[in-house]
């Protein structure tokens, strides 16, 4: 991802944004606003989704760029579980 060309984006630089598909997947929308239009953008955004409803949901709005971990729903798994607390911690500050 970060190897396509790109005249708006460093080279060998990815812009990211982890999301859920619960309440929070609408300010996706809002982090692209003015963006989404810019291909040279587009191309290198990620959206890293936190379940599979972010996933079916982000495939819906037409996003290219999606990485939906299997295991990130699973509180059983290791990273299941660090996913969560990353989402409580976030929580917690704000």
């Amino acid at each position: 991802l970060g190897d396509q060309p790109s005249e708006c984006v460093a080279p060998n630089t990815v812009i990211t944004t982890y999301t859920s598909g619960d309440d929070f997947y609408h300010n996706l929308g809002l982090v692209v606003k003015n963006l989404k239009d810019q291909d040279c953008f587009m191309k290198r955004f990620l959206v890293v989704c936190a379940d599979s409803a972010c996933s079916e949901q982000a495939t819906a709005d037409g996003y290219n760029n999606i990485e939906f971990p299997e295991d990130s729903s699973n509180s059983d798994t290791s990273y299941g579980r660090f996913t969560w607390m990353k989402q409580k911690i976030s929580l917690g500050v704000v």
